[in-house]
């Protein structure tokens, strides 16, 4: 899906970098923030990103409390989410209302189909059922 943008939330560079060639090789546009402090102020700064793939385990604000933040905010809590995650408890993660669930490491034919799948129920609301977490 050409012309969509994608927010990529991490801070590892390496994955950062990795993902963004990924998906900007399948014709999506990548925006990369290494925490959710950064991330907050892009959105914040009027990035309207058509997806937000956020790890949860990050230093200056973790995903957990970025997505919070996002959720209290009506415009940006609809955002969909795709939760990139190598956390081992992800207890509660049920409360991030994420579009999806995906550890790390991921196939990368697996991170562009919850992708696709994602982007295309927002743009089709009730088309598709969720994606299991």
């Amino acid at each position: 899906m050409p012309h969509l943008t994608i927010q990529i939330i991490d801070d590892d560079p390496d994955i950062r970098e990795s993902l963004s060639d990924v998906l900007e090789d399948a014709g999506y546009r990548a925006v990369t923030s290494p925490n959710g402090a950064r991330a907050l102020q892009d959105l914040k700064d009027g990035l309207r990103p058509d997806l937000i793939i956020l790890d949860l385990m990050m230093p200056v604000m973790d995903g957990w409390s970025f997505r919070r933040t996002l959720l209290r905010d009506p415009i940006l809590a609809t955002i969909p989410v795709l939760i990139l995650s190598a956390a081992s408890n992800l207890n509660g993660v049920s409360e991030l209302k994420a579009a999806g669930l995906l550890r790390k490491a991921v196939r990368l034919d697996e991170l562009l189909a919850s992708i696709a799948k994602t982007v295309n129920r927002r743009a089709h609301p009730g088309s598709q059922r969720e994606l299991p977490r």
